[in-house]
């Protein structure tokens, strides 16, 4: 069955879905409580710092054109089991992202529902989402990326409108401070920021699916990135307007809705309900893409050979799905989620993986450029790569203060490791 490509606009909002999660209602909030009025730059320095990675991995995607993402370009400068080495890395840490999501909509669901016992079972809670997932990751990829597309709009529907108001409630008198510039760079005031932007290279592991190919997936990754980049600093800097600093740090963006209603009374109880249904789309539609990513990741791996049951995982179903590897992607979710209680460490050994993973792909580019005798290629490798590595280390110090916390935080990440030796093929020496 010929499969239908998906267009530059579904990928691009297919990666928004993937970088605006939950979190865009979260980090304002703790971003104000650090920096007050000058919270919203923060965006712009995180956006800064990844540039040079945004743009390596646009460029990876034209150099490197083909399936296979991130995997593919360690694969096609270090060989195929560091590839494959590589490529498991930032499979699993999707996985561990994926997990945390979920685990962050139970938990957000239970706050407000305690007396629901369903919310209570992490086991029967993951089971009904990842069966609700699964289904929809084994329909055609056209139709994922439309249901996707429209779940990413009607998740942006309140953070669009709290932009669209902020001429109703500009404050003329709004003032930064120097000390509030400063303290940007204090614990806790880029972190959120930083890592608001991690999915950005989504595009790179579609790129087989897109019309238009590899130039297509570059332009998805540096569109959907710049197009997040703006709504972040257009939400924050709106809500700095309509609710003031002391009062985002104090309720968070997901409490906006009263504060439009001052002016507005209409739209808020219709705000309210939205931002409610937002909040669970945002984890909902995170981790479905996330599954979609983590499919198309293990799907690559397989068609490598360097994994054992490469025939089985390649398998698709009538709609062209490769249907064990979205099974398999669900089953370790649903370990994971069981099994790790604690999200933070999920989510820090997660986050850990894909820098770590970035790292490798800068050091792709490098050589690529190298011997292409691109000098300006090889800078902006060496670039990211420097700030793959930074980020990677963030996350190794604020795991724990000791080496034995900081093991049991990345535990996940190691157990996830040694269950892809289990998965490698070793008497696989090409591609």
């Amino acid at each position: 069955m010929k499969q239908q490509k998906l267009s530059l606009i579904t990928v691009m909002l297919m990666s928004i879905n993937i970088m605006i999660g939950a979190g865009v209602l979260l980090a304002p909030g703790i971003m104000a409580s650090v920096a007050g009025n000058a919270s919203f730059i923060g965006w712009i320095i995180a956006a800064l710092f990844y540039i040079p990675i945004v743009y390596g991995v646009s460029q990876l995607a034209t150099l490197m054109p083909g399936e296979g993402g991130i995997y593919r370009y360690a694969r096609k400068v270090f060989g195929e089991k560091i590839g494959f080495f590589c490529g498991w890395l930032y499979y699993l840490s999707y996985i561990l992202i994926a997990t945390t999501v979920l685990s962050g909509l139970r938990t957000s669901l239970l706050a407000r529902y305690p007396h629901i016992a369903f919310f209570n079972s992490p086991a029967l809670f993951l089971a009904l989402c990842l069966a609700l997932i699964t289904s929809l990751n084994m329909m055609r990829i056209s139709v994922i990326g439309s249901i996707q597309k429209y779940l990413t709009i009607t998740k942006l529907l309140p953070i669009i409108l709290a932009i669209v108001l902020i001429p109703f409630f500009i404050k003329w008198d709004f003032t930064i401070s120097i000390p509030e510039i400063k303290s940007l760079f204090s614990p806790g005031g880029l972190t959120m920021a930083i890592f608001g932007f991690v999915g950005f290279e989504f595009a790179c592991s579609l790129s087989h699916e897109i019309e238009g190919g590899a130039k297509k997936a570059s332009l998805a990754v540096m569109g959907a990135f710049g197009t997040v980049l703006t709504i972040y600093i257009l939400f924050h800097f709106g809500l700095l307007h309509i609710m003031g600093a002391n009062n985002l740090a104090l309720y968070t963006a997901a409490g906006f809705a009263p504060f439009v209603g001052t002016k507005f009374p209409a739209l808020s109880g219709f705000l309210t309900v939205l931002i409610n249904l937002a909040t669970t789309v945002c984890f909902m539609s995170g981790a479905n893409g996330l599954i979609t990513l983590t499919t198309e990741i293990m799907q690559s791996l397989a068609k490598g050979g360097i994994m054992r049951g490469t025939m089985l995982l390649t398998q698709q179903n009538s709609e062209g799905r490769p249907w064990l590897a979205t099974l398999t992607s669900a089953g370790l979710l649903f370990g994971f989620g069981v099994l790790t209680p604690n999200t933070e460490s999920l989510a820090s050994a997660g986050l850990f993986g894909i820098c770590s993973s970035l790292a490798i792909a800068m050091i792709s580019l490098f050589v690529a450029q190298k011997n292409r005798k691109n000098n300006f290629g090889m800078l902006i490798a060496t670039l990211g790569f420097i700030v793959a590595v930074g980020l990677a280390a963030s996350n190794v110090i604020g795991a724990g203060t000791n080496l034995a916390q900081r093991l049991i935080t990345f535990s996940p990440l190691i157990i996830g490791l040694i269950i892809g030796l289990a998965f490698m093929n070793p008497y696989k020496n090409k591609g």
